[in-house]
């Protein structure tokens, strides 16, 4: 999920300036430095490395040493109140992060859902 470049540039510049979340415009897909089990859409980044995410309903954060924290239940919830956020975070166990995919395709089994569908 990324936002529009003619999105409300003010609420960006806010949201960048107050509550240190930057977040991605359109075209600026960021190289990230993990992999994600179950997959998370990134929608910004903050000064400390880390990446905020959407899985599910939650909206998560990734830190630099690629920990997992939930910040809120919804993302209405975290844009109706951005505020010290960082204070907020709760470890997230739901997710297991890896340096790669492959790394993650050693320790968890994936199925080809194509290759799946075709055999049923």
């Amino acid at each position: 999920m990324f936002l529009d470049k003619d999105d409300d540039m003010s609420v960006i510049e806010t949201f960048a300036h107050d509550y240190d979340c930057h977040f991605f415009l359109e075209g600026d897909q960021p190289a990230l430095p993990f992999y994600s089990v179950p997959a998370v859409d990134i929608v910004a980044r903050d000064s400390q490395a880390g990446y905020i995410c959407l899985a599910a309903d939650k909206v998560l954060y990734v830190n630099s040493d690629h920990a997992a924290f939930e910040i809120a239940e919804s993302w209405d919830a975290f844009l109706s109140n951005p505020h010290d956020w960082q204070k907020r975070l709760v470890p997230y166990d739901d997710m297991r992060l890896y340096p790669s995919k492959e790394a993650a395709e050693k320790d968890i089994q994936f199925f080809d859902l194509d290759e799946w569908t075709k055999q049923q």
